[in-house]
């Protein structure tokens, strides 16, 4: 008898913690990590240049429709998968870096073509088990051409269902690939990297005051090893408040990104100056654009100084406290239960 109490006690310990554990922020549903289950391989055209790197590199003439084609290959040999093709235009994150799937990042002014405008429509393909297929985009140039690069992928995106079973729950992994896209009427020239700045704005970002601004790319040219210093004044001070370094960053033709720059302080009423200086292919850039903060934005502000816990780890600590010691509240009830069984419990001979 005892050791059956001593078991549900243990038991009970064990399934407390794990439901506080359960509970913790960050946890989530575990997924395979078997990988996509299909492979998409580029079937290099005529006016294919630069080798077969895995992507295509297409030199192509204004006015002129032409044809490009994947193979889409099923690697499982259980079961059909179906795949939907998309053509997708490479766009800056706010990392900042190239982004060849779909994305909400908002379309910069500059961009007067995108890869998606040049290409038919989306195409959705079932494959049995083992097998591949061909499948074909038609994609037609403007008569009047474009400057430097269109830069984009075909985005392939796993669609296949996967069953449930009744009274459980299953996950569905959607993996994807994307086969990298650069156009051009002249592979190998490259343009000189126009950057500026969009919009800059004080806001509150993870309960910091911080400012955001737009950087943008305004030249039909990607490139990489982007070093920046990004610097907040007052307006007519030069001492800087407070400032933020970016390297290595990478930006898509005629796109832009967001950059957030904590302030670690509040932010009082006033005018203020952004400065970013920096370097992109060898070019040198300065970038400047006063800012606002106005008494009500101010008013609003909650800093949380450096260090300081955020408001959702210290609500987990007290939910971790109250879930220990409540499970420390059943346990004690429990011991004082068996105590008191055992002693009003019948003797047996």
């Amino acid at each position: 008898m005892r050791k059956v109490n001593k078991r549900r006690l243990f038991l009970l310990s064990i399934v407390w913690l794990a439901v506080c554990v359960w509970a913790a922020p960050g946890a989530q549903a575990a997924t395979t990590s078997g990988g996509a289950a299909f492979v998409v391989t580029p079937v290099y055209p005529a006016n294919q240049t630069g080798g077969r790197p895995g992507y295509f590199v297409l030199r192509v003439t204004p006015g002129q429709t032409y044809q490009l084609q994947v193979q889409v290959a099923n690697l499982s040999q259980a079961e059909a998968r179906t795949i939907r093709l998309t053509p997708v235009p490479a766009t800056t994150t706010n990392v900042p870096d190239i982004d060849y799937t779909p994305s909400r990042q908002p379309q910069d002014p500059s961009a007067r073509y995108t890869l998606n405008q040049f290409f038919s429509p989306p195409v959705t393909i079932t494959l049995p088990a083992g097998t591949a297929r061909i499948v074909t985009f038609t994609y037609a140039i403007p008569a009047q051409g474009f400057p430097g690069e269109i830069l984009g992928s075909l985005y392939a995106l796993d669609m296949t269902k996967t069953p449930t079973v009744k009274g459980q729950f299953t996950l569905a992994n959607h993996f994807a690939r994307a086969v990298g896209i650069v156009l051009s009427t002249a592979p190998g020239q490259s343009a000189a990297p126009q950057l500026a700045l969009g919009s800059v704005v004080p806001t509150i970002t993870g309960n910091q005051s911080a400012v955001k601004a737009v950087i943008r790319n305004e030249a039909p040219q990607s490139f990489r090893d982007l070093a920046l210093t990004a610097q907040v004044s007052r307006t007519g001070n030069p001492s800087v408040l407070f400032k933020k370094r970016l390297t290595k960053g990478a930006m898509a033709p005629t796109s832009q990104f967001t950059l957030t720059i904590p302030a670690g302080q509040q932010l009082t009423p006033g005018h203020y100056q952004l400065t970013v200086t920096g370097t992109a292919l060898g070019k040198t850039f300065r970038l400047v654009r006063g800012f606002t903060v106005t008494a009500a934005a101010a008013h609003q502000a909650v800093i949380v100084h450096p260090g300081a816990p955020q408001n959702r780890v210290v609500w987990w600590l007290i939910l971790a406290a109250v879930g220990f010691g409540g499970g420390a509240t059943v346990l004690a009830v429990m011991i004082q239960t068996r105590k008191k069984r055992g002693r009003y419990a019948v003797k047996h001979s």
